[in-house]
């Protein structure tokens, strides 16, 4: 299975992302786990030990998508989607399932251990994301390339 690139309007990668799956497609949207305190404790003096989970895009306005090519054309005017990544040449960008896999997995684990340790995010944990989120958009720039 080959999954495709599809990018979004700001902020709405799990909006487009539940339609396409509403169409009946897998999809992926790499997300951060992040613990914060919400609004009103953030705002007030009060600063209890509340915290809630929240998915954070590692890749913001970007998921895949396991649409096959010659379906692309139902997804395509839905709302909230900018466009679905093509090569120079005009072909769809595909991303093999094992690379997309991998991926998956190398995020689940940071996002496990970062829940087990229940901490905020330090510099250390950052930068892993960072790079994370750098071979993510490596892996897209490569699947543009792959046809060229």
């Amino acid at each position: 299975m080959m999954w495709i690139i599809v990018r979004t309007e700001a902020r709405r990668e799990l909006a487009v992302s539940i339609q396409i799956a509403k169409k009946g497609y897998a999809v992926w949207v790499p997300v951060q786990k992040i613990r914060q305190r919400p609004t009103a404790a953030r705002t007030h003096m009060d600063r209890s030990n509340t915290f809630q989970i929240k998915d954070r895009p590692v890749c913001p306005s970007l998921f895949f998508a396991a649409v096959p090519v010659d379906e692309i054309d139902r997804i395509l005017g839905l709302r909230g989607l900018n466009k679905v990544e093509q090569t120079s040449e005009g072909t769809w960008a595909l991303v093999p399932e094992l690379q997309v896999q991998q991926f998956r997995d190398a995020i689940d684990r940071e996002n496990a251990a970062a829940l087990a340790i229940a901490q905020s995010a330090s510099r250390k944990n950052r930068a892993k994301w960072r790079s994370l989120q750098d071979a993510l958009k490596e892996m897209v720039d490569g699947a543009k390339q792959v046809m060229e």
